[in-house]
This record gives structure tokens, C-alpha cells and sequence, in this order.
């Protein structure tokens, strides 16, 4: 019985020392499946904190860790400690897409941040239209941040006027840099107000804005104004940037044409043929510069070389037809002016003209139906008016005729065609 004894002792010794060197062995391996496992948790386990947001980002939002396997565009729903224990909550990284503002709309529909960022999101995406209308009504909810922004995507939009006002409200709290205002010069000349483009363009190139766009733009500001020499300057400087600038041989030779500069303005006009043979524009506009150098064949063949190019181009056919008529070729000239009321039936010119070639060739009823058609557009041209009235006393119609003539000095009493009225067509 003492042997029985002894041994059972010694064998619950024996597990024990066992039991100890296996608690041993789980334990020395155990540190690193603890540890394993500590790190899980902290991947999966985050903390809920609502903290107010930086400029960039969307309002107040709730913060949360997300585990390094979930990918950038897809949200998983990640555990939170709570007061009462752990419950599944939806994570709230800030949006990306435009789609992601839908539940922050439904919870805050006029909080102005939002629409400005789901705004920013569209015009970086290329949506110019949804970010107009997002950052406009950010703007009117008081979250004016991204003024600028909401010019730039109005500009895009083709809205000039609010790109400018855009744009000046938002420099009126954060002084411009001078490519922004290069920018809001550019929406000054879209919208026809040359003389705030030429002043916005020409200080951003005082500020150091030196490229050859905005000495290009600077030059067509002070083309329109008028200041000719001034923007043949800028058209140089322009050139001296990107010699490879065809159009800024174009606008110059035209700049040099108007200050008087022929020769010259002969040369730019030939070398931006060189440089770009297939552009309309300058066969035409240098078809201007001879035409009224007296040569008409010439100007006629570089209008016919232009319209090769651009055979529906109403400016460069009226012009052509202009220099038919000027020729005496009333059939040429009669076809190019149908064809551009064709095109363009508003344009009162072309009825005028092809019933000045109708009445010289005789067909006086159809002059009448020409002449009535460019009246009805443009009810202040005298000289239709006159016209209308010699075409009626050539058809026999001496009332209608009287009343015509009587009604251009009505109409047009200073112009040439009143102090013309009785002369015999």
C-alpha cells in the first residue's frame, strides 16, 4: 500500500513538472501569438472621435482606422469601442467621388461645405457643370472658400461674366498671384470688356507672368482698343516667347497694317504662311491687305485660297463678294452673297449687296425683294432704303418709290444716301 502510495505521488509530481514545462513552452511560444493577435486588434479595433476637419476636407466628420486590407474604394464596416461594448459602424473616411456626398446631403442638405467639396471633386474629374452648380450654391450657403475655383469652372462653362465676378470675389479676401489674374483677364476679353483684360493681363506680366499666351492676349486686348502700336509690342514679346506662335505673326502683321506699317505688316503675314500654310485666316486677312492696296485679282486669289480651307467661312465669302462687285463682276458677286444669306440669312450685308448687283444687271423685282429683306434686319439702313426707292421708280411704282425716299431722310437724315435722294439711279 506504501508502494502504491509512493508511486501515485510521484506520478501526479511527474504531470506536474510536465503540466510546468508544457505552461513553459505555450507560454514561450504563446508571447508571440499574444502579440499576434494584440496587433489584429489594433487593426481591427479603432477608436470613434469627431474632431473639426481642416479646410480641405468636408464638415465635421467621425474618424476612423481603417485595416491596411481594405482598398481605396471600398468602405467596410469596421468595429468601434463604444461605452457598452463593440458595434458595427460604417467608416467615414472623406468622400472621393461625387456619389459619396449622397448620405451627407441627406443629413445636412444646406451645409455649404459639402456642396464645395462634392464641387472641387467635380471640377478636378472634369465635370465643369456639376462643379458650377455645386460651388455656386456653396457660395450662396456662406462657405465662399473656393471662389476661384467656381471661376475657373464657369469659364470652362463658356459663362464669362460670372467667371469675372467669381474670380473678383475671391480676390477681394485673398490677394491674387499673377497667374489668377491672367485668368480673370482672359474672362474680361471672352465677355468683349477689353479694356479690365488689358489691365488685368498686362499686370500679371509685370508681376513676372511672362508667357507668350498672355503677351499674345495682352496684344488682341489692345488690337481691339485700338492701341495698335502697343499691341504690335506685345506681339513681339510674344514671339520673342514662342517663335512657333503662327497666330502672333497674324494679329501683328494686321496691328502693323492699322499703324500704317504696309511692308511690314506684308511680311509677318508671309512668314505665318510658312509657318502654318493651311490657315485661312491669314490668306484672308492678307487678301485685305492688298485688296485695299488697290489689287483686286490678287485679293481675290487669296480669298479663293482661303475659302479652299474653309468653304462655309460667311466673312471671307462676303468679303470676296465685296470684291467682286468692287470688280464689276455682278454674277461672281451675286453668288457669293446668295450663298452667304444661305448660310447665315441674318446677315444684312449680303441681301444688301446682292440687290445692289440685282439692280445693276436690271432685275429691279428682285432687287425690291433684296433690298426689303436687308430692311427688315437692319430697319437704319438709308442706303437700302434708297436703293428700294430707284428699284420701285425703274418698275413704274412712283408712289412706293416717293414714300422710300422720303423715309431716308426719316431714318438716316445726316447719311450720304439722304443728301442723295433725288439723284437719278
Amino acid at each position: 500500500e506504501e508502494e502504491r502510495v509512493r508511486r501515485r505521488r510521484e506520478g501526479r509530481r511527474g504531470e506536474r513538472d510536465d503540466k510546468g514545462r508544457g505552461r513553459r513552452r505555450i507560454g514561450g511560444g504563446g508571447g508571440e501569438e499574444k502579440k499576434r493577435r494584440k496587433k489584429k486588434r489594433k487593426r481591427e479595433i479603432c477608436f470613434l472621435m469627431i474632431r473639426r476637419p481642416p479646410r480641405s476636407t468636408l464638415f465635421p466628420y467621425t474618424t476612423l482606422f481603417r485595416s491596411s486590407s481594405a482598398s481605396e474604394t471600398t468602405w467596410r464596416p469596421t468595429r468601434c469601442a463604444t461605452g457598452s461594448g463593440i458595434s458595427p459602424v460604417p467608416s467615414a473616411n472623406p468622400p472621393t467621388r461625387q456619389a459619396d456626398f449622397i448620405p451627407h446631403f441627406a443629413l445636412a442638405p444646406d451645409f455649404g461645405s459639402a456642396y464645395r467639396q462634392r464641387g472641387l471633386i467635380a471640377y478636378r474629374q472634369g465635370d465643369y457643370a456639376a462643379a458650377t452648380a455645386d460651388l455656386d450654391t456653396a457660395q450662396q450657403l456662406g462657405s465662399g472658400t473656393s471662389a476661384y475655383t467656381l471661376g475657373l469652372a464657369a469659364y470652362r462653362q463658356g459663362d464669362y461674366e460670372q467667371a469675372a465676378q467669381a474670380m473678383t470675389l475671391a480676390f477681394g479676401t485673398t490677394p491674387p498671384t499673377p497667374a489668377q489674374r491672367y485668368q480673370r483677364g482672359l474672362a474680361f476679353y471672352r465677355q468683349g470688356d477689353y479694356q479690365a483684360a488689358l489691365n488685368d493681363i498686362s499686370t500679371a506680366i509685370a508681376d513676372g507672368y511672362s508667357t507668350a499666351n498672355s503677351f499674345y492676349y495682352a496684344g488682341l486686348s489692345a488690337y481691339h482698343l485700338k492701341k495698335y502700336a502697343r499691341a504690335a509690342d506685345y506681339f513681339t514679346d510674344a514671339l520673342k516667347t514662342d517663335g512657333t506662335l503662327t497666330a502672333a505673326y497674324r494679329q501683328r502683321g494686321l496691328a502693323r497694317y492699322k499703324a500704317g506699317q504696309v511692308q511690314l505688316a506684308r511680311a509677318d503675314l508671309d512668314l505665318a504662311l510658312k509657318l502654318r500654310p493651311n490657315d485661312a485666316r491669314v490668306y484672308f486677312y492678307r487678301g485685305l491687305l492688298i485688296r485695299d492696296e488697290g489689287d483686286l485679282s490678287a485679293a481675290i486669289q487669296d480669298f479663293n485660297r482661303a475659302l479652299e480651307i474653309a468653304p462655309n467661312d460667311t466673312t471671307i465669302l462676303y468679303t470676296r463678294g465685296r470684291a467682286y462687285y468692287a470688280r464689276a463682276d455682278f454674277a461672281a458677286a451675286a453668288a457669293d452673297f446668295a450663298r452667304v444669306r444661305t448660310l447665315d440669312p441674318a446677315h444684312s450685308g449680303a441681301s444688301y449687296y446682292l440687290g445692289l448687283t440685282q439692280y445693276k444687271t436690271n432685275a429691279y423685282a428682285d432687287a425690291v425683294q433684296s433690298f426689303s429683306t436687308a430692311i427688315q434686319l437692319s430697319p437704319t439702313n438709308g442706303w437700302a432704303l434708297y436703293y428700294r426707292g430707284l428699284a420701285y421708280r425703274r418698275l413704274g411704282q412712283f408712289t412706293a418709290a416717293k414714300t422710300d425716299l422720303q423715309h431716308v431722310l426719316e431714318v438716316a437724315p445726316g447719311s450720304r444716301a439722304a443728301t442723295s435722294r433725288r439723284r437719278p439711279g
